[in-house]
């Protein structure tokens, strides 16, 4: 009982942020859609061309401007916050509120708008945007914000290494856990053949203070603190 109940949370949880993300889209999309095609009307207002509406090749710039101002974007900031919420399963689960989040907004525009270029502004011409525009759109803007969230994880789904330092950087920065010892102490101390905390805690003060020129009383006080970070 305990398991289904924690996988019903689990259910439950995942499904709010989704619909979460697809509610940032959309809103996000009809605030966007808004202003670019109220700005648009006023710029060929401006330039006495309202009438290029009429065209198809203007109704197809004005299309694929959408795409890249309003639907990517909007995506965008969907997958952002499902990206942080969510970690798992993220190449399927990304998916979810770009496609409910497409069909709100269709509905809403279809329903309360029919896909005019602006409201109230140009109800003579009307753009048929295809479905897929704003569903391709919200895709390619829920995907690049999910993994902007989570890089690291698309390197590990797509099978990349993890970055491996050359071994001397790792000695070197593992030295500088030490608090006293910067990136030029540590290098002198590898020099002298100390290249972890353990060495450096088994080392003679007396011996590395002639070797490095550090001073005998600092390597004592950095020797101590190698043994207490082994320590702990």
């Amino acid at each position: 009982m305990k398991i289904m109940k924690e996988s019903r949370e689990q259910i439950l949880r995942l499904a709010l942020h989704i619909a979460l993300g697809s509610t940032i889209y959309f809103l996000t999309a009809l605030l966007l859609r808004t202003f670019l095609f109220r700005g648009l009307y006023i710029l060929f207002e401006y330039f006495n061309c309202v009438g290029v509406g009429a065209f198809n090749e203007a109704l197809l710039a004005i299309t694929l401007i959408t795409l890249g101002a309003v639907y990517i974007p909007s995506g965008f900031c969907g997958g952002l916050y499902t990206g942080h919420k969510v970690k798992e399963n993220l190449k399927v689960i990304l998916i979810f509120p770009a496609i409910v989040g497409s069909v709100i907004l269709l509905i809403i525009l279809n329903v309360f708008f029919g896909y005019i270029i602006t409201y109230q502004s140009w109800i003579e011409y009307e753009v048929n945007i295809p479905v897929f525009m704003p569903v391709l759109g919200s895709m390619v803007g829920t995907y690049l914000g999910g993994y902007t969230m989570n890089w690291k994880r698309l390197m590990i789904e797509r099978g990349a290494k993890p970055l491996e330092l050359p071994e001397e950087i790792e000695e070197t920065l593992e030295l500088t856990k030490i608090r006293g010892i910067g990136p030029k102490r540590a290098e002198k101390l590898r020099a002298a053949g100390v290249k972890t905390i353990k060495d450096l805690a088994e080392s003679s003060a007396e011996k590395l203070s002639v070797e490095t020129g550090i001073p005998e009383k600092t390597l004592t006080e950095l020797i101590k603190r190698a043994k207490e970070h082994l320590g702990s």
